[in-house]
Parts: C-alpha cells; structure tokens; sequence
C-alpha cells in the first residue's frame, strides 16, 4: 500500500518527512470554505482526507489518480467516507477549464520524462482558474539531501533502481544521469527539481513561493522536499 511508503514506513525519519509535507500542503492551500480543489496524483486519497479534516472545509475537493493500482486503492479509501464533498475519479477529461480554484500535486512530477512534466502542468493550468493557484511538490535528489537519501535506503534495503555507486555520485555532484523515456519512472535517481524550475516557466507558470521541508532554515541542504507555489503568469485582472 502507498502509506506504507510514507506515513507508515518503518523509518521514524521518513514518516515525519511525509507528516510535514501534508502539513505543510494544508498551510500553503489555505483552503477556503468556497474553495474546489483537485488533488493531481492522490494516491491512496491521504490528502483528500486531510483536506476534508481541515478548518473550513472545501465545498468540493476531487482527487485524480491515473494509476488502476492505486485508483483501487483509493476507492477503497474514499468508500469509508460519508461526505458528499468528495469525488474520485482516473479520468480528467470530464472537468472544464478554470474548474477548479486550487489544484495540489504531491511527489508527481518526479516519475515523469521532461515531455510528460509538460504535459502534466498544461493539464493544470487549463483546470485551474486564473485566480487560483497551484501547490507542487517534489523530492529533493540532489547534493547532501540526495546522499543522505541514498544512504538511509541502503540501510533500510528500500535502494531504488540505478542506484549504483556512479549515479549515487552524481546526484551528490548535480550531474546529468539518463532516466530513460519511460512513461512512468519508478526510481528517484537523477531527479533534479532544479531542471523543473525551468519547466514551469515554459508552460506560463511563475514561481510566487518556494519553501523547503521538513526543516525550517536549511533550504535544500538537508531537507527531504521542495514545494512551490505557482500562478498563471497570464491572469485576468492584472
């Protein structure tokens, strides 16, 4: 199951990484009590919940899941609930542009070739209002994060693929390593958040916060994620 990869992993350190990144998702959202928002890879619906637990509560939270493993995962989850304020579904094409006020994407855009980040963030801005914004968030890979990252896999025998000694190196230095063009990629190694910085710009978003976590003051030096809230650099009312 998914939360046996985050919130119930058997690493004390990793639970409390995944703790504050849904925290601090909530935080930087500020969910309105008039608010529709989609939650782009939601997983086994963990944010879903946290958002329906908030203080106000959204009128409409949906959550998208492409993946049919964790889409079954998620219906499970979302079968529990008694609320008429969720909807699930594996199908975006339903929605209209500018439906939605807030749009979050958590630990997403790691797994993606380049071509499909694109992808993913045009999907985005067309279901997000001009208003509205969205909150990203991805893995850090890179420099000591990275290699403490690695290390600890290591000794919890959770490696992840192409994680040789070469490549464990040059995540430490910031080097370029081939990821493949796979439509989904499993492993971590050689994501560089910095190369996403770029892709964003390219699709009409602009960077209005960057914030690092779990821990406050050491931006990507020690930290597990960086999230980033983005807004349409063509909004209406300008």
């Amino acid at each position: 199951m998914y939360a046996d990869h985050t919130i119930k992993n058997r690493s004390l350190l990793k639970r409390f990484s995944h703790s504050r990144r849904f925290e601090l998702t909530l935080r930087l959202l500020a969910v309105a009590r008039n608010d529709k928002v989609l939650d782009y890879g939601t997983g086994d619906g963990y944010m879903l919940i946290q958002m329906l637990s908030a203080t106000p509560q959204p009128q409409r939270v949906v959550g998208y899941e492409p993946l049919e493993s964790s889409y079954q995962e998620l219906q499970q989850t979302i079968s529990k609930m008694s609320t008429d304020r969720v909807d699930i579904t594996d199908d975006l094409n339903r929605f209209d542009s500018q439906e939605f006020d807030k749009v979050c994407c958590l630990e997403v855009l790691e797994h993606l070739t380049e071509e499909n980040q694109r992808n993913v963030l045009c999907t985005i801005s067309y279901v997000l209002n001009d208003h509205g914004f969205a909150v990203i968030s991805v893995p850090i890979e890179i420099g000591v994060s990275g290699l403490l990252k690695n290390f600890a896999r290591w000794i919890l025998r959770q490696q992840h693929r192409n994680a040789t000694a070469v490549n464990i190196l040059k995540s430490f230095l910031g080097l370029k390593i081939d990821r493949g063009n796979q439509p989904f990629i499993l492993s971590h190694i050689g994501f560089d958040y910095r190369d996403l910085e770029k892709v964003f710009a390219s699709v009409g978003f602009e960077i209005k916060n960057k914030v690092y976590s779990p821990l406050k003051g050491f931006g990507g030096f020690f930290n597990s994620q960086v999230f980033f809230v983005l807004e349409k650099t063509e909004r209406s009312g300008r």
